[in-house]
C-alpha cells in the first residue's frame, strides 16, 4: 500500500520547510515493498532490452556506427565507438556485441530516477522509471545502439552532481558536475551539446520562476524570510570553479576518446561529434522526432498535460517547473532543427514522463479532508461499506477504465481497417459506405460498440464522480489510463524494434532494413559452409553502386566485413568473378549483366521504403492504430547474388582458403 512521506525528504535545500506545492507535488513519496517493485521492472527492462538482440538485423541508420567501430573510422558519438570496440573485442562482430552496452546504457537511464529520489520522493520517482522503463522512443534508440541514450544517462550524472553541489556548496562538486557537462557536450552524441544547453537553461530559468513566485508570495512581516532558490543558484553559478572544471574536464575528453592515449585517432570522434551538431542545423532529413514522439507517446502526452494542471491547481513545485522548462525547449528545438533523426524524440519524452509521472502520483495522494458521504465504522469490517471510501472508488475505477480502454481499442481498429476501403479515406466517405451497405458487417457493430464504451467512460465518470467525488474519479481514470499505457507502449515499442523491425511502416526508419538481408546471409553461409567448411574466405567481388547503398559503409559493407571482399566500380573489373554482387539499379536495361561466362543468380531485398505522403485523411487512424495502409512499401535496395555456373554446380574454387 502506498503511503505518504514527511515532505521535509523532497526538501532542495535544507533547512528551507517544504511549501504545498512541495507537499502535493511530490505526493506519494515513499511506498511498501518498493524494493521489490523495482526489481520485477528492472527484469522486464532487461529482459525487453537485451532479447534478440542478436537476432534482428541492423538498422539503415546503425550501419555507419558499427562499421565505424569496427574499423577503427571516426564517429559521431565517441562513447558508442568504444562501447561497441569493447563489444566487439570481447564478444566478436556480431549485432549482439554492437548493441549490448548500449542496451545497458538504455536501462541505466530507465532506473536514472533514483538517484534524485530524495527530491522527487520514492513513489514519483519510480513511476518515472516506469514510464521510462515502457517508453517506445527509448527503448527502440537503446537496442539501436544510438548515442543519445549515453547523452541521457550522462545528463542524469550532470543533474545529480550539480544538485548536489547546489545544496552543499561544495567546489570539488561543482568541479565534477562541470567536468560531467564537458563529456556530455563531447563524448556522448551530436545532440550531446544541445542536450548540455538545454539542462543549463532549464535549471536556471527553473530556479528563477522558482523565485519569481516566491518573491509573490513574500510576507512583509517575516524577519528571516526562506531562502531563495534564485539566490542561492545565482551566488553559486558567480563562484563556480570554471578553470579547474573545464580544464579537467578537457583532459577527460581527450583521454577518454583516445582510451588513455592507445588509439590517437579516437579524438576524431570529438570532431565528428562536433560536426554532427553543426549538420544538425542545415541537414534536412526525411525523420520527424516530434512526430514520432506525438505517435508512440499519445497517452503520456495526455498524463503531462494532467501534470502542469495538476502543478496549477496544488502549485509548482522546483522539479515540475524544470521539467516544464526542459519540455518547452525540446519542443523548439525538434521544431527548429531539421537535422534531427526520429531518436531525438527522447529528448521530449523524458521531460513528458516527468510530468506525467507528477500526474499520476496525485492520483495516489489521499486528501484526509475529503468527507465520506456514508457513515463507515471502522471496527465494523463492513466490506460493503468500505467500498463508500473515496480511497477505494479510485481502484475500483482503475480497472473498469482499463477494460473500456481495451475494448474501445478493438473497435477502432475495426472502424480505422474501413477508412482503407474509401476511396477518398474521408469520414464521410464511411459514412456512405454504411449507409450503401457496402462496409463490413462487422463495422456497424464496431460503431455502435464503439459509441456504448465512449458513453460508459464519459458517463461513467459523472456518475462515480457523485459517489466519490471528483479527485477520486479523476485518480482512479489516471490509474487505468496508466495501466494501459504501459501495456500499448510495450507492445507498440517490441513491435518496432522487433517483431516489425523490417516493416518502413512503423514510425520509425525509412528504409529499414528488409527480411532479404537476413536471406543473404543464410544463402553465403550456406555457401561458405559448403566451400570453406565454413571458414569465412569467400572471394566475394561487389560492384560499388553509392546510388543504392551499395558501398563499403552500407548494409553490405557489414554484411561481408569478414569475407575476402572486393569492391569494384564496374561490372568489366567483375569479369569471370566466382561470387558477384550486383545492385540491381546499376543495369535497369538488362535482365541479366554480362559478366563474362554463364551465371545463376538471385535477388535479395536488402532496404524497404515507404512514404507517408501515400496516406488519405483518415487513413492516418488506420496506420495509427494498425499499421495498416493503402499503399504498400517498396524495395529501395535491392541486389543480385551471381554465381558463377561451376560454383553453382559445386566445383570447388581451388587454390588455397588462405590464397
Amino acid at each position: 500500500m502506498i503511503q505518504n512521506q514527511n515532505a521535509d525528504d523532497i526538501a532542495l535545500v535544507a533547512p528551507r520547510q517544504p511549501d504545498r506545492a512541495d507537499r502535493v507535488g511530490a505526493g506519494v513519496v515513499s511506498f511498501r515493498c518498493e524494493w521489490v517493485a523495482y526489481a520485477l521492472l528492472a527484469l522486464v527492462v532487461f529482459a525487453l532490452r537485451v532479447a534478440e538482440l542478436d537476432t534482428v538485423p541492423p538498422r539503415t541508420g546503425e550501419v555507419t556506427g558499427l562499421l565505424a567501430a569496427w574499423n577503427g573510422d571516426p564517429s559521431p558519438s565517441p562513447l558508442t565507438f568504444w562501447a561497441q570496440r569493447i563489444g566487439f573485442g570481447l564478444m566478436g562482430g556480431t549485432e549482439l556485441a554492437g548493441r549490448l552496452f548500449t542496451a545497458l546504457a538504455g536501462a541505466a537511464v530507465v532506473f536514472a530516477p533514483l538517484a534524485f529520489r530524495r527530491e522527487l520522493g520514492a513513489g514519483r520517482a519510480f513511476l518515472m522509471s516506469l514510464l521510462l522503463g515502457v517508453m517506445p522512443p527509448l527503448f527502440i534508440a537503446s537496442r539501436t545502439s544510438e548515442g543519445i541514450v549515453w547523452a541521457l544517462l550522462v545528463s542524469a550524472v550532470v543533474l545529480r552532481l550539480a544538485l548536489w553541489a547546489y545544496q552543499t556548496g561544495s567546489r570539488a562538486l561543482w568541479s565534477a558536475a562541470l567536468v560531467a557537462l564537458a563529456v556530455l557536450a563531447l563524448l556522448t552524441d551530436s545532440t550531446g551539446p544541445l542536450l548540455a544547453v538545454m539542462l543549463m537553461v532549464a535549471g536556471v530559468t527553473a530556479a528563477g520562476w522558482a523565485q519569481a513566485a516566491s518573491e509573490e508570495d513574500l510576507d512583509p512581516d517575516l524577519d528571516h524570510p526562506a531562502p531563495r532558490h534564485g539566490d542561492q543558484l545565482a551566488a553559486q553559478l558567480r563562484r563556480l570553479p570554471w578553470d579547474s572544471g573545464l580544464a579537467i574536464g578537457a583532459l577527460v575528453v581527450v583521454v577518454t576518446s583516445t582510451l588513455f592515449f592507445t588509439f590517437p585517432n579516437g579524438f576524431g570522434n570529438v570532431g565528428q561529434l562536433l560536426a554532427g551538431t553543426v549538420g544538425l542545423f542545415s541537414n534536412n532529413l526525411p525523420d520527424s522526432p516530434l512526430g514520432a514522439a506525438v505517435f508512440h507517446l499519445p497517452l503520456t502526452v495526455v498524463l503531462a498535460v494532467a501534470g502542469i494542471w495538476v502543478a496549477t491547481r496544488s502549485g509548482w513545485s522546483l522539479v515540475d517547473r524544470f521539467w516544464t522548462v526542459w519540455l518547452s525547449l525540446a519542443l523548439l528545438v525538434l521544431l527548429l532543427l531539421p537535422g534531427l533523426n526520429n531518436a531525438a524524440a527522447v529528448l521530449l519524452g523524458v521531460p513528458l514522463c516527468g510530468l506525467a509521472a507528477s500526474a499520476l502520483t496525485a492520483a495516489f495522494y489521499t486528501d484526509p479532508r475529503q468527507s465520506i458521504w456514508v457513515q463507515v465504522e471502522a471496527d465494523r469490517g463492513d466490506e460493503l461499506a468500505s467500498l463508500s471510501l473515496p480511497a477505494a472508488g479510485r481502484w475500483i475505477l482503475a480497472p473498469v477504465l482499463f477494460a473500456l480502454l481495451l475494448m474501445l481499442s478493438v473497435h477502432f481498429q475495426t472502424l480505422t481497417r474501413e477508412f482503407i476501403q474509401v476511396s477518398d479515406g474521408t469520414v464521410f466517405g464511411l459514412v456512405s459506405r454504411i449507409q450503401t451497405r457496402a462496409a463490413s458487417p462487422d463495422v456497424n457493430v464496431a460503431l455502435l460498440w464503439a459509441f456504448i464504451g465512449s458513453m460508459f467512460v464519459l458517463v461513467g465518470f459523472f456518475l462515480a464522480a457523485t459517489i466519490w467525488g471528483n479527485r477520486t474519479s479523476l485518480q482512479g481514470y489516471a490509474l487505468g489510463a496508466l495501466a494501459f499505457l504501459v501495456v500499448m507502449q510495450v507492445s507498440a515499442g517490441w513491435y518496432t524494434a522487433v517483431f516489425n523491425a523490417n516493416d518502413p511502416v512503423e514510425a520509425w526508419d525509412d528504409p529499414v532494413t528488409g527480411r532479404g538481408y537476413a536471406l543473404l546471409d543464410q544463402t553465403l553461409a550456406d555457401l561458405r559452409l559448403r566451400e570453406t567448411l565454413g571458414f569465412p574466405y569467400l572471394p566475394i567481388t561487389v560492384v560499388r553502386d553509392p546510388a543504392t547503398g551499395v558501398s563499403e559503409d552500407g548494409l553490405l559493407g557489414w554484411l561481408l566485413k569478414d569475407e575476402r571482399i572486393t569492391f569494384v566500380d564496374s561490372l568489366d573489373a567483375a569479369r569471370t568473378a566466382p561470387i558477384v554482387i550486383v545492385s540491381d539499379g546499376y543495369f535497369e536495361d538488362t535482365l541479366e549483366p554480362d559478366l563474362g561466362g554463364s551465371y545463376v543468380g538471385q535477388r535479395f531485398v536488402l532496404a524497404r521504403t515507404w512514404t507517408p505522403a501515400s496516406l488519405l485523411n483518415a487513413d492516418v487512424l488506420a496506420w495509427w492504430f494498425q499499421r495498416r495502409t493503402r499503399a504498400q512499401p517498396f524495395a529501395s535496395q535491392s541486389v543480385t547474388l551471381w554465381l558463377r555456373q561451376d560454383v553453382f554446380e559445386g566445383i570447388p574454387l581451388g587454390g588455397s582458403l588462405l590464397d
